[in-house]
């Protein structure tokens, strides 16, 4: 494949039409529209001309196995971590097929950099979800993990709404995530500096045509030390206001991989565009979408684009 110099952007007019019914930013107590119609702020992808250069599927499988190899946890810098991934020496994998049986595996412990195939059929009608929760180690070393449980059903409630019947006991999810400790515990980060970000995840891993849940389902737990999402700590931080829902109320409230995509283009041209009238908004927030024929203040909030939003009322209701 030759690379020639190109422009690509990052939201077609379609989605720009999309994002311009309505996005609004609070900064300094005041309110303010975006108009990202023209497609202001809106940086472009630079595909840079560097001579001829030779892109092949062997060497983009090259580069991930570089970046999925295990890092020594001696050269962690954990008051540095960043919310990025460093890859461990292992994760866990636990496996259900309804021809096998009625129940999920036990869970087994994986190398890092173990080869998985796929179908190149597999994975295309999004029967794909996750969980994410943060163990913080305490003084006197144990971990702690904040209500797993609650992730637990979640997981298989996600799991279900895409036609996966069969949900995960919580001995097992609870297995994992302590074999999955247990085998990187040298990657958790030391009391008061950060957490171990422990995802759950599964995938229908089985080629399908027809729009349905293959039979076959494979849940992987992973770890990760990380440090504060926003770059500036435990800060109050800028956000922009989305009048367009962030998923639609049937899956809302599941963690479909299906729900992230759709915001990552609504944040990044919105952060982009505030960013550049001088306002440092890191993120993007949501309204509820039963509520998009109200005024944008009096709408109830659902979550960010990349969290949930907790708030806290005085004693005088405000």
């Amino acid at each position: 494949m030759r690379v020639t110099s190109a422009t690509m952007y990052k939201v077609n007019k379609n989605m720009v039409s999309f994002i311009n019914k309505g996005i609004k930013a609070i900064s300094a107590g005041s309110l303010s529209r975006v108009d990202v119609s023209s497609r202001e702020g809106i940086q472009p992808f630079q595909v840079v001309r560097r001579g001829i250069q030779t892109v092949t599927v062997d060497s983009v499988f090259s580069e991930l196995d570089q970046k999925s190899k295990q890092v020594d946890p001696q050269t962690l810098d954990f008051d540095n971590l960043g919310f990025n991934v460093h890859s461990t020496n292992s994760y866990v994998m636990s496996a259900f097929s309804r021809s096998q049986g009625v129940d999920w595996s036990v869970p087994q412990v994986i190398p890092s950099g173990t080869k998985h195939t796929f179908s190149p059929f597999a994975g295309h009608y999004g029967i794909d979800g996750f969980e994410g929760l943060k163990g913080y180690k305490g003084e006197e070393g144990g971990l702690y993990l904040f209500r797993p449980d609650k992730n637990c059903e979640r997981f298989n409630r996600t799991m279900a709404s895409v036609g996966i019947e069969h949900a995960m006991p919580y001995d097992v999810f609870l297995k994992a995530l302590r074999l999955l400790v247990k085998n990187n515990e040298d990657y958790v980060p030391p009391f008061g500096k950060g957490a171990a970000y422990l995802r759950a995840r599964f995938v229908d891993p089985a080629g399908i045509l027809g729009v349905k849940w293959s039979g076959v389902c494979l849940a992987s737990f992973s770890l990760t030390p990380v440090g504060n999402y926003y770059p500036n700590g435990l800060k109050p931080i800028h956000c922009g206001l989305s009048e367009q829902p962030r998923a639609l109320p049937i899956i809302g409230s599941n963690k479909l991989a299906g729900n992230y995509g759709p915001s990552i283009v609504m944040k990044s041209a919105v952060i982009n565009v505030l960013n550049e009238k001088g306002l440092d908004v890191q993120d993007l927030l949501f309204t509820r979408v039963e509520d998009q024929n109200k005024p944008v203040l009096e709408r109830r909030l659902t979550e960010f684009a990349s969290a949930n939003i907790s708030i806290i009322y005085e004693e005088n209701g405000t």
